[in-house]
């Protein structure tokens, strides 16, 4: 029974914080065409993107775009 109340206020907890306002900021863009097979992030402010047909590209964040 007990099992049931946990899972019955986690439900209830998950519902609740889905009904809260959410906003999406958008902190950069990359307009280059393509394919991104996978991203990481390195030091730096560094992020490397895998592209299927450009091989691995590196961009570099400095708070208010890609370069």
């Amino acid at each position: 029974m007990t099992r049931f109340y946990m899972m019955f206020l986690l439900c209830l907890t998950a519902i609740a914080n889905a009904q809260l306002p959410h906003t999406l900021t958008q902190v950069a863009r990359n307009l280059d065409s393509g394919d991104a097979y996978d991203i990481a992030f390195g030091g730096n402010n560094i992020i490397f993107l895998a592209n299927g047909f450009s091989g691995l590209r590196a961009y570099e964040y400095d708070g208010n775009s890609l370069t």
